[in-house]
């Protein structure tokens, strides 16, 4: 239709895997999900179980509205218990709350002793009530 776009890559510090765009905070200003404690974007329908991709283009879209009365994650500690490493605090707004370093440790250590069969630990997606699991979430089971 005559729009540039162009898809958003690499990141700002390779060392540290942050990327130059961040997609949780573009889901989250464009009304898509919320911030969850673990730093998770959760949305209303699937909850933490999507994937995220972006285009960047001079088309004009409307935004959603933010999801401003959204916020599941203030009565629930799921995935605060579950936590193997402590990474998530209760006393802590999301994403505020949670320790990126204390995660990225243990999954680390998932990768080594598996040699690489597990890459991630995946407790807080597992738990999060929200979305539960069902086909339509993944049709491919």
């Amino acid at each position: 239709m005559g729009y540039e776009a162009v898809f958003p890559h690499g990141y700002m510090d390779e060392k540290t895997r942050i990327a130059r765009l961040s997609f949780k905070l573009a889901v989250n200003e464009s009304g898509i999900g919320v911030y969850g404690r673990p730093s998770i974007l959760i949305t209303p329908e699937y909850g933490p179980r999507v994937i995220f991709r972006a285009v960047l283009t001079n088309a004009s879209i409307k935004p959603d509205k933010p999801l401003t009365d959204f916020d599941l994650c203030r009565k629930c500690d799921k995935c605060i218990k579950l936590c193997p490493v402590n990474a998530i605090s209760e006393k802590l707004p999301p994403p505020t709350g949670f320790s990126r370093d204390h995660c990225l440790q243990f999954v680390y250590k998932i990768r080594e002793i598996t040699g690489r069969g597990i890459m991630f630990c995946g407790y807080c997606y597992n738990c999060c009530p929200v979305g539960e699991m069902s086909e339509k979430t993944f049709p491919f089971m």
